[in-house]
């Protein structure tokens, strides 16, 4: 299954020094991977791809892969730089506005991100409008930066129908589904996703943050536990272990977690997390250690309000809570769309501001568009 992802790849490889390949051999490979033979015959007419083009994006997706903010960074910078010897690159933009919405996720979500996505996604389609990744970007920049589930919604279906294989749309759907509180449907599309890929360390990762925002919490933990042995070197997986143990009281595992996240490069969110985790333990000048170091952050403009108000949700300052989430919200963070389902916030349920932060974010269990598998 995982070879539906580097599929373009393969001809890539079948078809070195620019000779175009064969219709008839796409299609025998296209048959075995189960795709429509219209899909192999847009593959096999593709314009020619220069080699230095082909390896810069697939140092580039080595580099993606990692999840780290360093790893992103240079994965963007191969990517820039296919780009630029071939300017019809279309796969290799849409990879590029993927790793800038990864970015934007890891290091806190910067404003500046999320339009270079929007641009390299919408230059892919310009060039190619059945590149199934570029709808994903598409989708998950309204999802994440527009806090817009109900638009996002269509286009994430758009870019499952244009490539049902591709496990990252179908993981990515129930994410947002997750976040509406829909979790049954969300279950469904994450398990698909990881029947398709079930070494991706993101289906793992995700598929265990909401198996813990529903409340299954020993299951969370041994999906987690496995996602951290698939590679121990992915930070978000210890971030998210790091919540469940908060969840199950064992407070001291979940710090070694975050601390674990940071060091692997975690970004800024592995910061406010670790953060909340010295303020409920009783490590106050360890919390406030990290509150000053986000708010240097901010001072600079980076955007750090989320974690900001997580850090001063553990040490009890709830007035300060409410303004940083305030700020969140016109940081367009996007941790806000798990407002309605993260466990960490249960506390503030209560409150009328919390209420409306929830409303202003739109968040409401929807309904399905009808769609399945």
């Amino acid at each position: 299954a995982h070879s539906l992802r580097v599929l373009p790849d393969l001809f890539w490889v079948l078809n070195r020094g620019d000779v175009l390949l064969a219709e008839e051999i796409a299609l025998e490979i296209a048959s075995r991977l189960g795709l429509p033979a219209a899909d192999a015959r847009l593959l096999a007419n593709r314009i020619p791809i220069p080699q230095a083009a082909q390896d810069a994006y697939l140092l580039g997706l080595f580099f993606k892969n990692k999840g780290s903010v360093d790893a992103l960074q240079r994965a963007i910078g191969y990517f820039e730089e296919a780009v630029s010897i071939e300017p019809e690159f279309a796969k290799a933009y849409s990879e590029m506005g993927d790793a800038y919405l990864s970015l934007a996720s890891w290091q806190g979500p910067s404003r500046t991100l999320w339009p270079k996505a929007r641009a390299a996604a919408n230059r892919a389609l310009e060039i190619d409008s059945s590149v199934s990744l570029a709808h994903l970007v598409r989708a998950g920049a309204l999802l994440c930066h527009d806090l817009d589930a109900a638009a996002a919604e269509p286009i994430f279906l758009r870019a499952i129908e244009l490539n049902p294989g591709y496990s990252p749309s179908l993981q990515r759907y129930g994410y947002s589904l997750m976040t509406q509180g829909r979790f049954d449907e969300s279950l469904t599309w994450l398990r698909r996703s990881l029947e398709l890929d079930p070494v991706s360390l993101s289906n793992n990762g995700h598929y265990g943050r909401a198996l813990h925002f529903m409340g299954r919490t020993e299951e969370a933990m041994a999906q987690l536990r496995h996602t951290t042995e698939l590679d121990p070197a992915y930070p978000v997986a210890h971030r998210i272990l790091g919540l469940v143990y908060l969840e199950a009281d064992r407070v001291d595992e979940a710090i070694r977690e975050f601390e674990e996240a940071l060091a692997l490069g975690g970004g800024q969110g592995a910061m406010g997390e670790l953060g909340y985790a010295y303020a409920i333990a009783g490590r106050i000048e360890a919390a406030e250690a990290q509150l000053e170091r986000l708010l240097r952050y901010s001072r600079r403009g980076e955007d750090s309000a989320y974690s900001l108000a997580l850090i001063h949700l553990g040490l009890g300052k709830v007035p300060e809570v409410f303004e940083w989430l305030d700020r969140a919200y016109g940081e367009r963070d996007f941790r806000l769309i798990r407002l309605l389902v993260d466990p960490i916030w249960d506390e503030l349920r209560g409150d009328p501001r919390f209420g409306d932060l929830v409303v202003r974010i739109g968040l409401a269990p929807g309904r399905s568009l009808g769609y399945s598998l």
